[in-house]
């Protein structure tokens, strides 16, 4: 995986952007367009020993927690009946279980 994602991820993760309240996040379409990407990496069919080395686990890490975050906000949405971006939403589910 070329390095600028590994630090477009890390830098996510770790808050540096400031996008954590836009709507871009709330509404998952930045979540969207990292996994629409990396499910470009990864083939489904692919296994964890040959994907692992892929991406590096601290890697790893970040995209598991930006996963979290999108369902987080999902929820949140649901539960605040805001049916804004459901497209968005109901791809990063998809996208997200694809990629599991």
């Amino acid at each position: 995986m070329p390095k600028v994602v590994t630090n477009l991820l890390n830098k996510y993760s770790e808050g540096e952007f400031g996008i954590d309240f836009s709507e871009v996040t709330q509404y998952c379409v930045f979540h969207n367009r990292i996994l629409k990407y990396l499910l470009r990496w990864f083939p489904l069919s692919a296994t964890a020993s040959s994907a692992s080395p892929v991406l590096a686990p601290e890697s790893t890490a970040a995209l598991l927690q930006i996963i979290e975050e999108g369902v987080l906000n999902i929820l949140k949405n649901t539960v605040n009946l805001d049916t804004k971006e459901k497209y968005e939403k109901e791809l990063f589910l998809k996208q997200s279980l694809e990629f599991y």
